[in-house]
Parts: C-alpha cells; structure tokens; sequence
C-alpha cells in the first residue's frame, strides 16, 4: 500500500494567491506578503489569501502560517475573520470566484503518485 504524501508548503501558492488579490483588490502582491502588518486594507488581502491557501490549495493551518511568514493563530484569526465575511452575499459570490480561478489554475490541486 502506498504511503500518502505529506506536501510542504508551496511558496509558489502563496505568490499565486497574493498576485491573484493583489491584481482583484488593486493591492501589490509584496504588501500581502509582506511580514510587516501593513496598511488595513493589505491585511484584510492577507486574510483572503491565507483563507485561499487552506480551502483551495488545501494547506493546514501551519503550512499556511509558514507560506505567508505568520504564526498559526494569526491564520486561524484570518481565517475566522473571511468565513464571517462569508455572510455577505456580494462578498461570498467575489470569493467564490476567485476561488474557481485559483482551482483552475495549473499545479492548484495536490497531484498524487500514480495519478498520472
């Protein structure tokens, strides 16, 4: 039986997440990466894109905390925080969205041995 892998996190996610937000929010991609806070409306891009990295690129908490230089209760608070926003229909329909283009971007979803 083979062995699940265990992926690393992928910096390359979290650049494809911030460049996605940072081109819908009008907000440099290095202001969502950035490890300093930033201005309020790069930590609220921030938020977006660590929610991004959990449901989309499927990462744990502390590999989203490792991609996006924050501890894991930082992405676990940012996390809560867009779920709550997910209420607000014109908001939970934007996301969405973005959501469906980060699947289908290239190398978006996990490829497993023996998939091929």
């Amino acid at each position: 039986m083979p062995r699940p892998l265990h992926r690393r996190p992928s910096p390359a996610a979290a650049q494809l997440a911030a460049d996605v937000l940072g081109f819908a929010l009008d907000v440099p991609p290095d202001a969502i990466l950035s490890l300093k806070r930033g201005q309020p409306h790069a930590a609220a891009a921030r938020q977006v894109a660590m929610y991004l990295l959990n449901t989309v690129f499927e990462m744990s908490l502390t590999q989203v905390a490792i991609s996006i230089g924050r501890d894991r209760s930082t992405v676990a608070h940012g996390l809560r925080v867009v779920e709550d926003r997910r209420e607000d229909p014109r908001f939970d329909a934007w996301l969405q969205q973005l959501e469906d283009a980060l699947r289908a971007a290239p190398g978006a979803r996990p490829v497993f041995a023996g998939a091929l």
